[in-house]
C-alpha cells in the first residue's frame, strides 16, 4: 500500500476495529498524523489559531486506534495491548493532577502571574514540597507511570514493527486460506 492509499483506507475504516492493517498501512499512516501534525502545528503557531491541531489529534484519535488494533491483529497479536497505554495515562493525568492540587494546597499564596523570582523564596517552597510525603508519592507514582510508559512503548513498537502472519503460522485473527484448486 503507498501513502495515499493509507491515508484513503485510515479514513474509510475511520472506525473499523476488525480485521487487519499491513506494516505500510499503518506506517503510513502513523507517518501521514505526525506531518499533518507539525504542519498544523507550525501554522497555529504562525496565525495564533492554537486549536487546529488539537482539532486534527482529537478527530484522527478514533482512526488511529483502529488502524493500531488492526495492525496489531495482523502481527497476531490481541488489541487488549492497548489497554495498558489507558492505564497508564490515567496514571500519569492523575499523578499530575496530585502534585498540581498538593502543591497549591501547601502553598496557597503562590502568584503563579507574579515574576517574583527570588531564589529564596523558591528554595523554600522547593523545600517545602520536598519534605511533604504525599507530594513525593505522587512524584513518585508519576515517574513510575513515565518510566512504565517508556517500557511499554518499546514493547508496542516491537509488536507493531513484526512481520504480518498467516493464519497457518498462527495468526487466531484471520480466517484459514482455502486451498486453491
Amino acid at each position: 500500500m503507498d501513502f495515499v492509499g493509507a491515508i484513503k483506507a485510515g479514513f474509510k475504516n475511520y472506525a473499523n476495529f476488525r480485521g487487519v492493517a499491513g506494516p505500510s498501512e499503518y506506517w503510513y499512516w502513523y507517518l501521514f498524523t505526525v506531518l499533518a501534525g507539525i504542519v498544523l502545528y507550525a501554522f497555529d503557531q504562525f496565525t495564533n489559531l492554537n486549536f487546529l491541531q488539537t482539532l486534527f489529534s482529537a478527530a484522527t484519535l478514533v482512526p488511529s486506534t483502529a488502524v493500531q488494533v488492526r495492525r496489531l491483529r495482523d502481527a497476531g497479536h490481541s488489541w487488549k495491548w492497548l489497554l495498558i497505554q489507558l492505564a497508564l495515562s490515567m496514571t500519569i493525568i492523575v499523578g499530575i493532577i496530585g502534585l498540581i492540587v498538593r502543591a497549591l494546597a501547601l502553598i496557597p499564596d503562590v502568584n503563579l502571574i507574579s515574576d517574583n523570582t527570588d531564589p529564596s523564596l523558591l528554595q523554600s517552597q522547593f523545600t517545602l514540597l520536598a519534605g511533604d510525603q504525599a507530594f513525593m508519592t505522587f512524584v513518585f507514582v508519576l515517574l513510575l507511570a513515565l518510566v512504565l510508559t517508556l517500557i511499554y512503548l518499546i514493547i508496542l513498537l516491537v509488536l507493531l514493527v513484526k512481520p504480518s502472519k498467516t493464519f497457518e503460522q498462527g495468526n487466531k485473527y484471520l480466517a484459514p486460506s482455502t486451498p486453491e484448486n
